[in-house]
This record gives structure tokens, C-alpha cells and sequence, in this order.
């Protein structure tokens, strides 16, 4: 049995459509930056409860508590890099800003005699300054697709 000819058409146009996204310098930068932000991320948030019980000093309900208030804060990176983005504050600034910061900050916070109260800031300016990164991300979107129907 022979698959009709716009099937073909559009398994090729798909393939085509991949192949160009691969081929993108900006899409695979951005991609792995994202890769980067997320793994930033999710290995400070994975064991932030255990982390906070651990250098703090917090009993298990107080350390998910404190965890799911800094992971919140993350929302308040979002909004704050959209206004920088709406601001005028060019995309690759504030991601290497947000990055650089985030960074710092992660190590920071898990150096050994921290002091308890510094590690709960240093884990919420942490979850605040990596919330821009999301927002960035997603404006470069359709500026790095190699064609705008790829952007959906």
C-alpha cells in the first residue's frame, strides 16, 4: 500500500522543518542554555529541603515550607525579567546577568560555615535571579527559529 503524495509532502516538509532547527546555531545556543538553567535550577531546588535541614537546622515541615517559599520567589524573577525585557534590557544581558548571578549565588550558599540565616538568603536571591532566565528564553524564541512557522 502506497501512502498518498501529500503524506509524503508533509513527512518531508517535517523532516526538513527538524533538520533546519538542528542546523540553527541560535535555536541549539538557546536550547542549551536552557539545558544549563535547568540543570542550575533543579540541583539546588531537588535538595533544598534536605539541604535547609541539613545547614540550617530546620525540622522536616519547616525546611519543605521554607523550600516552597524560595521556589515561589522563582515567579518573582519571572515578572521582574519580563519588565526588564519590556524595559529595553537586551536579551543577553540580562541572561548572562541572570546566569552570572545565579551561579554565584548557588555556590555561595552552600559553602561550609555559611551562617543559617545568610543560607536562606543566599537560596532565595538565588531562586529570585535565576527567575529571569525562563523569560529570556522565551522572547529569543522566535528571533533564534530559522522560520517563523517554527515557533508555535
Amino acid at each position: 500500500m502506497r501512502v498518498p503524495a501529500a503524506a509524503d509532502t508533509r513527512n518531508k516538509g517535517a523532516a526538513q522543518d527538524v533538520r533546519s532547527v538542528l542546523l540553527s546555531h541560535p535555536t541549539v545556543l538557546l536550547a542549551l542554555a536552557f539545558a544549563v538553567y535547568n540543570i542550575l535550577y533543579f540541583a539546588m531546588m531537588s535538595f533544598l529541603p534536605s539541604f535547609l535541614m541539613e545547614q540550617v537546622g530546620l525540622l522536616m515541615a519547616q525546611a519543605g515550607t521554607a523550600g516552597a517559599a524560595i521556589v515561589l520567589v522563582n515567579a518573582a524573577g519571572n515578572v521582574f525579567g519580563g519588565l526588564c525585557l519590556q524595559r529595553g534590557m537586551k536579551p543577553a544581558r540580562l541572561m548572562a546577568l541572570g546566569f552570572l548571578i545565579a551561579g554565584l549565588l548557588g555556590v555561595l550558599a552552600y559553602l561550609p560555615y555559611v551562617p543559617a540565616l545568610a543560607v536562606l538568603v543566599l537560596c532565595v536571591a538565588f531562586s529570585a535571579a535565576s527567575g529571569v532566565l525562563p523569560v529570556v528564553f522565551l522572547a529569543c524564541v522566535p528571533h533564534s527559529a530559522p522560520a517563523p512557522h517554527l515557533t508555535g
